[in-house]
């Protein structure tokens, strides 16, 4: 080889590993200026997921206490949901104690995989779902329950006819449900039913009793 190209030889090897600006080697620098944007990319995660925490338990406080953190978290997770549909004791051949009362299991349906439960089950520890404070009703025609379990835990929510009371069997208060909001455009003087209700009557219609 002549002394012209060892000296490119040479000159090529020490631009390749020639320090960048202020002394650091290009392949370090650029590995350095993606931190800050790794960085910033986490703290805006944490803060996003703090953000979110902060804001279900300020729409949720209320409900949340009402039903409890076992109940609540049954609520949002259980792998198994039911939805009964109740009648006096002696109707039926199966019966179920709630409440500290009897009622015949008149139709019993696994919603586990139904449309809109994630929407109900966001809707039952949502503070605007309801009227608060909690009330108290005698005499209240219990319709329906649902029935939230996972193994040998369960949360049994009870519902009026008109699915406008609702009443954890855990608890001696009820709760008020507030009506659907309605329509754009459409009457405003019209009944607006419970929010529950469009649920309910799907599942029974879908699946009616034989």
């Amino acid at each position: 080889m002549s002394r012209s190209e060892q000296d490119r030889d040479d000159a090529s090897q020490s631009r390749a590993t020639s320090p960048g600006a202020g002394g650091a080697p290009a392949s370090a620098e650029r590995g350095m200026s993606g931190k800050p944007l790794v960085i910033a990319v986490l703290v805006l995660a944490v803060v996003l997921a703090v953000g979110a925490v902060v804001y279900y338990r300020y729409v949720s406080r209320q409900a949340g206490e009402y039903f409890g953190a076992e109940d609540g978290n049954l609520i949002v997770k259980a792998p198994k949901v039911e939805l009964l549909r109740l009648g006096e004791a002696g109707e039926g051949s199966e019966t179920i104690a709630l409440a500290g009362r009897k009622f015949a299991v008149v139709q019993r349906l696994d919603v586990t995989k139904a449309k809109g439960l994630h929407n109900l089950r966001q809707a039952l520890l949502t503070d605007a779902t309801f009227e608060w404070p909690t009330v108290v009703v005698d005499a209240v025609v219990w319709n329906d329950a649902l029935v939230f379990r996972d193994g040998e835990k369960e949360c049994v929510v009870l519902f009026s006819d008109d699915r406008f009371l609702l009443q954890s069997v855990r608890r001696d208060v009820l709760l008020k449900v507030r009506p659907m909001e309605p329509p754009k455009g459409s009457d405003p003087e019209l009944p607006r039913p419970s929010p529950f209700q469009v649920f309910f009557d799907e599942q029974f219609e879908s699946q009616p009793a034989r």
